[in-house]
């Protein structure tokens, strides 16, 4: 006599009026309810995409940075958008992590750059590829004051 290769799934209910019973109908319920609530769960884990820049003006000369922090794709690919007139002097510098809240992982890359020249600036955001698609960070406005002298 042959082995069966596959495996049954017993589904028992428990009914006052019966006790243990197998149910098919409970079975395909159950994997239907169950299918749903991970299909829903897969669309809701969103990426977070975005563009951290200092708040406060910056010193011509002195070096400041840009970061780029990704959350909820785990496989990516960023592309840096063009930092000119700014020079770059580091990066990207990447720093894995976990958000507290949904358990998603996160990634920040930090890029440190010099702005030679006093003025208003805008960077361009990055470019973020995954999963078949692409999004873009926001840009960010540098505002960069004549350096400071040392008092």
């Amino acid at each position: 006599m042959g082995h069966a290769t596959g495996r049954l799934t017993i589904f028992l209910v428990f009914n006052w009026n019966e006790g243990f019973t197998f149910s098919p109908v409970y079975m395909i319920r159950t994997t239907a309810i169950f299918s749903l609530f991970f299909i829903a769960l897969s669309g809701y884990a969103q990426v977070v995409f975005k563009t951290i820049a200092p708040g406060h003006p910056v010193s011509a000369g002195e070096s400041f940075r840009i970061q780029y922090y990704v959350e909820g794709a785990a496989s990516h690919e960023l592309i840096p958008p063009d930092f000119t007139p700014f020079q770059l002097v580091e990066g990207p510098d990447i720093y894995p992590g976990k958000s507290k809240g949904a358990g998603l992982l996160s990634k920040n890359y930090v890029y440190t750059l010099i702005a030679a020249q006093p003025g208003e600036y805008t960077l361009p955001g990055a470019t973020l590829r995954t999963g078949g698609s692409t999004m873009k960070s926001s840009e960010a406005r540098i505002r960069v004051v004549k350096e400071v002298a040392a008092t």
